[in-house]
């Protein structure tokens, strides 16, 4: 298994797990270089800014945005973690995620 951490060295080639802040990806030179195909998961920590338009960026890259059944298996699977599911702004985070798996 491989890993690569981002930002640092990519040249190498793709990595079976890759670590990036979504500030390194929204780099769009650095975007380019992920095949969003050959990707099966995007995994967000501090999931309450995934409303913001940096993150919404990187997430339509990737194809997780507007997800339709026909989507299913085709594009990566989302994921988000929070501690804070509420934002000062009032943004839902519906609008990136369709389920709460656990919430106390």
């Amino acid at each position: 298994m491989t890993i690569a951490v981002i930002p640092g060295r990519y040249d190498a080639g793709p990595a079976d797990i890759t670590i990036a802040s979504v500030r390194s990806l929204a780099n769009k030179e650095m975007l380019k270089k992920f095949d969003p195909s050959a990707h099966k998961l995007v995994m967000i920590d501090e999931a309450n800014y995934a409303v913001a338009a940096q993150h919404q960026a990187v997430l339509d890259h990737f194809g997780v945005l507007n997800m339709h059944e026909g989507s299913l298996g085709q594009n990566p699977v989302l994921v988000g973690f929070t501690a804070t599911m509420g934002r000062s702004d009032g943004q839902s985070l519906g609008k990136v995620f369709d389920h709460i798996a656990f919430h106390r």
